[in-house]
């Protein structure tokens, strides 16, 4: 490790006041300094931080502006937007064991194997009516939300 001497430290004491960066320092003192010793230096001998740094980092990172608590929010959009109203569920539905090919596969009733049940209508988008295909899709990513959001007039 190098002894500093108070010569060196003086010149960056001055230096730093006078907005130079560590980097600058260290070039002016010699090849042996570095930036980091520039910084452990002042670092030891109490040497604030500048002005300098402070407003590069406010233009390198500016406020964001704050939101006006005034301006109404727009309500959440809802859901039967996305998606029609639904039919009320089958109240029979077809046993587990009954279903068949082109049969809406939605799980309605209980838990119990005897109260289980599908739905049973005809199957018209994979293993789903209609209306069970559209419940199971959700309501989309962000994206298709906002697409069908500009869509709406």
């Amino acid at each position: 490790m190098m002894a500093w001497t108070e010569k060196q430290k003086e010149y960056v004491a001055a230096a730093w006041k006078a907005g130079d960066s560590a980097s600058e320092i260290a070039g002016a003192l010699g090849p042996e300094f570095t930036r980091g010793m520039v910084i452990g230096v002042v670092h030891r001998m109490g040497l604030s931080g500048r002005q300098r740094v402070q407003r590069m980092m406010s233009l390198r990172n500016p406020p964001k502006p704050k939101r006006d608590d005034a301006a109404p929010r727009r309500a959440p959009t809802p859901i039967e937007t996305f998606f029609p109203a639904m039919k009320e569920e089958p109240q029979g539905g077809v046993p587990f064991l009954d279903v068949r090919d082109g049969q809406c596969r939605w799980p309605v009733g209980g838990r119990s194997l005897d109260e289980f049940r599908f739905c049973g209508e005809k199957s018209e988008v994979g293993s789903y009516c209609r209306e069970h295909h559209n419940r199971s899709r959700g309501r989309g990513t962000i994206g298709e939300q906002k697409a069908l959001e500009g869509m709406r007039v």
